[in-house]
């Protein structure tokens, strides 16, 4: 599983960082916090890496974000069964 705790940006549009917020509230795999002026704290929980990076690209691509910075990251990796 990875865990990211990322900072949006959001434009000072008001419409369009209302729709970019929207569309990542509908995205099962990302929780939303409060926001403050232009900056939105959420957290990303993934199975994986690979997820988790596709995850950041297309909040990157929404329409009314500006930047999106990587505050925290965690990856809890399987483990492994010892062999007896």
């Amino acid at each position: 599983m990875a865990t990211n705790g990322l900072l949006i940006n959001l434009s000072d549009d008001k419409s369009m960082s209302e729709a970019a917020i929207a569309e990542m509230t509908a995205c099962q795999k990302i929780e939303i916090g409060e926001r403050n002026e232009r900056w939105l704290p959420i957290v990303v929980e993934t199975e994986g890496v690979g997820d988790s990076h596709d995850i950041h690209e297309w909040i990157e691509s929404l329409p009314g974000v500006i930047a999106v910075d990587v505050i925290f990251a965690s990856v809890d990796e399987p483990q492994k069964q010892e062999k007896k």
